[in-house]
């Protein structure tokens, strides 16, 4: 008993010393989670192979008879829009079970700004029935959440001022899944948990044949 007194005080010596000294981190994590939808970090707890700790009170909910059923292995292809402007393709597959891998990227050049990207990303993540898509018009739980984590690596050439610079940080794959086997969704690509970059997509799901040929193009490059 007197150990378990010990190890609660020092956790809360820790969380005290953490808001004194850096304040505005803490007002920021906070701030965060409040806007999952903008900050999508803030449920990270909900991708399994994480393993990080559910928030107190968190209901685990399995699949409902009104989510989409996913009995083969589902592929999406995808372009992240940027407003109007397309920026690179995507993608990603959904298993029967749940699991979610994919990646984005390769060769290209971008109007506006003009420059070159050399592109590499690949996440991980899985779906989450616990989350319950809501709107203005309420609730639809016919809709199937999934999010996904990785890592990109981004080496951009400006042609306007010939600078060459690599860019990398963390990648969140988030979307909505529909009975029709269709998702929408959005790409957060930050380097520091602070500023972002959000791509949206849409893609109609169809049964995989098993190829991917994006994702061994991503491969190669990560090597």
């Amino acid at each position: 008993m007197m150990l378990l007194m010990m190890v609660v005080t020092m956790a809360i010596g820790a969380v005290i010393y953490f808001i004194a000294v850096y304040p505005e981190q803490w007002q920021l994590k906070k701030s965060q989670a409040k806007h999952p939808d903008k900050f999508p970090w803030a449920e990270e707890w909900r991708i399994k192979h994480l393993g990080l700790e559910k928030p107190k009170g968190h209901e685990e909910l399995g699949l409902s008879d009104e989510h989409p059923e996913i009995t083969t292995l589902l592929e999406f292809n995808a372009h992240l829009m940027e407003g109007e402007e397309r920026f690179c393709d995507m993608s990603f597959v959904i298993h029967p079970e749940g699991t979610v891998s994919g990646g984005l990227g390769g060769d290209f050049d971008t109007a506006s700004p003009h420059k070159n990207h050399v592109l590499s990303c690949s996440f991980e993540g899985n779906t989450d029935p616990s989350k319950v898509f809501h709107d203005d018009y309420g609730d639809d739980r016919s809709k199937l959440f999934f999010i996904a984590v990785g890592n990109f690596r981004d080496l951009i050439t400006d042609f306007e001022t010939n600078e060459v610079g690599l860019k990398s940080g963390v990648v969140y794959l988030v979307g909505w899944l529909t009975p029709d086997m269709k998702a929408t969704g959005k790409l957060h690509m930050t380097t520091d948990k602070r500023s972002q970059e959000i791509y949206t997509w849409e893609a109609q799901g169809k049964e995989s044949e098993g190829f991917f040929p994006l994702l061994d193009i991503l491969s190669e490059l990560q090597q």
